[in-house]
């Protein structure tokens, strides 16, 4: 059985591996939208810099709604993604395997790789 420190243990360390991934997540978003030509601050505030990718995709942010409503929601978050990758001039295997299955690495590549961003 576990004690009640073995578990603390482990809910602090899960509790940093989560700050850590929605960290790196922020600081990806702040790197995307600098090649963007958005300011990258904005980047940094959690539910704005999705309406900001929603709005520069889809042309309006009110879409960021939809990913409440359960099938509709996963459509619109992987159009998102695959729209993101086109805007890098990704191909369509990288997008679905870096951008949709491993999107925190993708999303690095994208931020730190040396591709620029030209979309319409």
């Amino acid at each position: 059985m576990m004690d009640s420190t073995t578990s603390f243990i482990s809910f602090y360390q899960l509790l940093m591996i989560v700050l850590g991934m929605f960290s790196l997540e922020l600081i990806t978003n702040y790197f995307i939208f600098r090649k963007m030509d958005i300011e990258p601050w904005k980047g940094l505030i959690p539910f704005y810099n999705s309406f900001l990718y929603y709005k520069t995709f889809y042309r309006s942010g009110w879409v960021m709604l939809l990913v409440f409503f359960p099938f509709v929601g996963i459509w619109f978050a992987f159009g998102l993604l695959n729209r993101l990758g086109k805007g890098f001039n990704k191909s369509l295997i990288w997008r679905i395997a870096l951008l949709m299955i491993l999107s925190p690495i993708g999303k690095l590549i994208l931020a730190f790789g040396h591709d620029e961003f030209d979309w319409e």
